[in-house]
């Protein structure tokens, strides 16, 4: 697919805005916050609804988006029927574990499964975390994200 041809000057001057707004956010932030709970747990001041809607805007990430164009692309919208399902559970996650999780002070799953569990599970769920995000998930990004702009910027 040449999607490189069909593009045009409007197509590029959006690009060059998204990317230019999306780092001026991130700096803006990322220097106006002088401690990390402020930056990666607002200060701990957001209720289950704004936390819930972070954490939905987290599940449609641009892997997904990506997948979920390839999929539909190749065999069909059915495919991605699946995703459907998501809300409930995302639901049950911000109205139920989130208020515990913010009630104990608990910031990430492995310090809560570290409480529960002991410290070998924390360690454990903490490499394994780190290394199927290392290897699935951001491996799996980054190749996608490269084709997508292969294509696009030619």
């Amino acid at each position: 697919m040449d999607v490189y041809s069909k593009r045009t000057q409007f197509d590029f001057a959006v690009i060059v805005i998204y990317v230019v707004s999306l780092l001026t956010i991130g700096f803006y932030v990322s220097f106006r916050k002088k401690h990390s709970t402020d930056l990666f747990l607002a200060g701990r001041s957001l209720r289950w609804p704004n936390i819930g809607l972070s954490i939905w805007g987290t599940n449609i990430s641009p892997a997904a988006i990506i997948g979920f164009c390839s999929v539909g692309y190749s065999s069909g919208m059915a495919a991605g029927n699946f995703s459907w399902l998501a809300w409930p559970f995302l639901l049950l996650l911000a109205m139920v574990f989130v208020p515990h999780y913010l009630n104990t002070r608990i910031s990430t799953t492995p310090e809560f499964m570290g409480r529960r569990y002991g410290d070998s599970c924390r360690v454990f769920l903490s490499w394994y975390t780190m290394f199927s995000t290392l290897v699935t998930w951001l491996g799996g990004t980054l190749y996608a994200s490269g084709l997508l702009l292969e294509q696009v910027l030619h």
